[in-house]
């Protein structure tokens, strides 16, 4: 082992094998470092449009063809996005200036 200290040895190593390979992604470092900010961001991270936009109206994949018609529909799913997205902030505003009276 490369000076793996032994009760880490033990945990990893089993009778049988006496060897044990880790095998590293070629930008895992990468994954790692913005996993660490996700953790640090705590709240404050957002999840990109495009990924509730995916998950939560099920817009997947588009069904026409040729780029001005599937530009359009996503201009459509886009705005139906940030019409949405105001109401529920001006839903928030309007609750905290009810608190606030």
């Amino acid at each position: 082992m490369f000076g793996a200290p032994p009760d880490l040895r033990v945990a990893c190593l089993t009778e049988k094998a006496k060897l044990r390979i880790v095998y590293r992604g070629e930008h895992e470092d990468v994954v790692e470092r913005h996993l660490a900010r996700m953790r640090d961001a705590g709240a404050m991270m957002v999840g990109p449009p495009l990924g509730t936009l995916n998950c939560r109206a099920g817009h997947r994949h588009f069904l026409l063809r040729g780029f001005d018609k599937v530009r359009g529909k996503w201009r459509l799913i886009a705005l139906s996005y940030n019409v949405t997205l105001l109401l529920s902030l001006f839903r928030i505003q309007g609750l905290i200036a009810g608190l606030a009276r």
